[in-house]
């Protein structure tokens, strides 16, 4: 078929949106013929790239929008990005628009970002569209507002009021009926659409993203992996309040009064990382126990997983976890609270998933499983092994692929 892709984020070095953008252009180009409009600012690395593939070489990329100076504050950074998302879908649109009246395609897929909250470029055009995986239709739990550092909580408190008014938009309503199906990443967000008027025939689950088979192969561990002599813990991404790891700190101060000898390592920034950091402090977890770094290079991240036992990251909203499968690849016992995306991949079978009933609990939950661990060195090893055939099954680009080619179906048969 011939598509018209929306995928703003889109890059072959980035890491999140970016890399599931790249991925799922990498994944459709094999069968189909493909347009995609992209952030005007990735089409150097994009060109590049594509020349050294034979597939790739025959997808057409169109650069809309501009860079932009973003505010150093990464808070208010998040905050400027919502108002270029939305600049640039409107540019974007205005570009489908004039492709569809000179060219003819079988469909249009929203690919990036991710969310519901953005009337999307290929909405309302004469050609019948995809919309998703699409996530955010979770909400931060409201008993853990008061744990948040009071940047973060803002942070959370400006969302859900857009969420509130998003979900009143007119406009969006109208972008979210006119898609022919929607694909959700989370129990939640599919309940919102059907809600904001998608009809349930044409919405279903689908993973938020997936793991190129490539990278899988880069992460997996194939032989079984042995347990240090102590805890090696890991989590990374970006430092957000959401992310939890207030919660992971104060649960590895318990571990560290009962004597058990860990390292915890997160890896990534942003707004969080001060507060973070004094919390780490103040709960007596010195550079010994707990670190904070850089985002890693690719080979010393993988390095870092291959060598960690436990990925440990509760966030409390999360669609997906990129991280958190590659963790998983590489052996990585996980323990995440039972929410979105992290929620529907982790099983009691490969580690741990607990209900952010509040923050007590799961601070109490947490320290629990990381002392099991520690103490049951078998237990931890039929976890990691499980761990790894979770995520390899889950975060298939071919379940991907299904998912989205059972979308398209659908959409032939309007």
């Amino acid at each position: 078929m011939r598509l018209l892709l929306s995928a703003i984020a889109c890059h072959p070095h980035w890491g999140s949106e970016g890399y599931f953008g790249w991925a799922a252009v990498n994944a459709l180009a094999v069968k189909h013929d493909l347009t995609v409009l992209t952030h005007s600012g990735s089409i150097g690395d994009i060109e590049r790239a594509s020349a050294k593939d034979p597939i790739l070489r025959k997808v057409r990329f169109i650069g809309v929008g501009q860079n932009v100076s973003w505010h150093p504050n990464r808070m208010l950074a998040r905050l400027q990005s919502w108002h270029q998302y939305a600049s640039w879908c409107h540019q974007a649109h205005k570009m489908a628009a004039k492709l569809v009246a000179s060219e003819e395609y079988d469909l249009g897929h929203h690919v990036t970002y991710s969310t519901w909250r953005q009337v999307s470029p290929l909405a309302n055009l004469e050609i019948p569209w995809v919309l998703g995986p699409v996530g955010g239709g979770e909400s931060f739990p409201a008993a853990f507002h008061g744990a948040l550092s009071s940047q973060s909580r803002l942070f959370e408190t400006l969302r859900e009021f857009h969420s509130w008014l998003s979900v009143r938009s007119a406009k969006l309503r109208e972008s979210i009926q006119s898609a022919a199906f929607v694909l959700a990443s989370t129990p939640e967000t599919m309940e919102l659409v059907r809600s904001m008027g998608a009809l349930p025939e044409r919405v279903a689950l689908a993973p938020a993203a997936f793991i190129h088979t490539d990278r899988i192969k880069l992460f997996k561990s194939d032989q079984p992996k042995e347990r240090g002599p102590h805890l090696r813990i890991f989590a990374g991404g970006i430092l957000e309040g959401r992310k939890g790891v207030f919660l992971a700190l104060r649960a590895l101060e318990v571990l560290a009064n009962r004597g058990i000898i860990f390292e915890f390592t997160f890896a990534g920034y942003g707004p969080e990382l001060s507060h973070l950091k004094k919390q780490a402090t103040r709960l007596s977890l010195g550079p010994s126990r707990v670190s904070f770094r850089d985002s890693l290079p690719l080979d010393e991240y993988r390095q870092t997983l291959q060598n960690s036992d436990v990925y440990l990251l509760p966030s409390l909203r999360e669609s997906g976890g990129l991280t958190l499968g590659e963790a998983m690849l590489a052996g990585c016992v996980p323990v995440v609270v039972k929410a979105g995306g992290p929620g529907l991949l982790v099983t009691h079978e490969c580690g741990y998933a607990f209900e952010p009933q509040s923050p007590d609990h799961v601070v109490g939950q947490i320290a629990k499983a990381l002392e099991e661990l520690a103490s049951d060195a078998k237990h931890w090893s039929r976890l990691s092994a499980n761990a790894v055939t979770r995520a390899e099954a889950m975060l298939s680009q071919r379940r991907y692929l299904e998912s989205v080619e059972n979308a398209y179906r659908a959409c032939a048969k309007i």
